[in-house]
């Protein structure tokens, strides 16, 4: 927005005669004077030389003057973006250069400062760039080899690894004389698939049970009770990711109804008297059941006889 004034060129001349016309050459370097240029030329500048009309002493010309450069320019991303691994990321840019038109293809590069030269063109998308810090160049370079840079930075963060549980599943009740097989998997982006050591399962009675993708334990070395099952997952880089599920171990003495119906049903079951007892009702969470009533019937119960109702839900 600031106009400057460089004096060019001053001339001395004398004896010029009346229609005399006398010929003068300026030359300038325009390097670094990039943009619209308005030369003036002035004779008498001082009005040395009275005149009738003082007009005709001046001329002036206007030109421009460009970049020998290409100017390239970066639309996206923007500076800061964050992205996970894996993600796909988006580069748009694009060139111009007053000799060669707009640029494209080849004439378009973009380098990484982690993965070094990642593609070519106004567009790019990519998804495997590595987790880091990165400085993304795009360099616009014109026939002549003269390029201009635009640089951008973007942050690619370390991926979590996910985890699945998928046994146990629909049998949530184990029985001490039961074996109950635990199965699982992980997988991470930059790792792929996780094992071994590397899946990691734990109780909420009995803390650590065991690793891997499978392994089969009896229900007796377990505590009775509800168990909420956790199966972590640990990458290469200890990042976390974890998946959970519950199941009942359920006492020796324990007896089972059949699970309801989705109408109205009646189920019964013997208690002996000697000894503590446990029932167990299954209901699936996906039946119409609104309600259920316990009724006990029997001999006369001693002062000592207790009754404890536990309700475990799959929330």
């Amino acid at each position: 927005g600031t106009t400057a004034i460089y004096p060019l060129k001053t001339e001395t001349v004398t004896n010029l005669a009346v229609s005399e016309f006398r010929e003068f050459q300026i030359t300038f370097n325009t390097e670094k004077k990039v943009g619209k240029h308005k030369v003036k030329v002035q004779i008498d500048n001082i009005n040395e030389v009275k005149e009738s009309d003082e007009t005709n002493n001046r001329n002036e010309v206007e030109f421009q003057v460009y970049s020998p450069f290409p100017e390239a320019k970066r639309t996206s991303p923007q500076m800061g973006s964050k992205y996970t691994y894996g993600d796909e990321v988006t580069f748009t840019g694009s060139a111009f250069d007053q000799q060669d038109g707009e640029l494209s293809g080849e004439n378009l590069e973009w380098s990484s400062s982690v993965n070094g030269v990642i593609g070519h063109g106004t567009l790019l998308a990519l998804n495997n760039l590595t987790s880091g810090n990165h400085v993304v160049t795009l360099t616009a370079r014109d026939s002549d080899g003269r390029e201009d840079k635009k640089q951008v930075g973007i942050v690619v963060e370390k991926a979590k690894p996910t985890a699945h549980i998928d046994k146990p599943d629909g049998n949530i009740f184990f029985k001490p004389s039961d074996a109950i097989t635990f199965t699982g998997s992980a997988s991470d982006r930059e790792d792929g698939q996780l094992n071994g050591s590397t899946l990691q399962w734990s109780s909420s009675l009995n803390g650590a049970i065991g690793s891997g993708e499978q392994f089969t334990i009896n229900a007796s070395m377990l505590e009775t009770g509800t168990h909420f099952l956790t199966l972590t997952a640990i990458d290469s880089d200890g990042l976390q990711a974890a998946s959970s599920t519950f199941f009942i171990v359920v006492p020796a003495t324990a007896k089972f109804i059949s699970t309801f119906a989705n109408e109205n049903a009646s189920v019964t079951s013997e208690l002996s008297s000697d000894a503590d007892a446990f029932v167990f009702i299954n209901i699936s969470k996906n039946s119409l059941v609104l309600s259920a009533v316990m009724q006990l019937t029997g001999q006369s119960l001693g002062s000592t006889t207790s009754f404890n109702f536990t309700d475990e839900f799959d929330s």
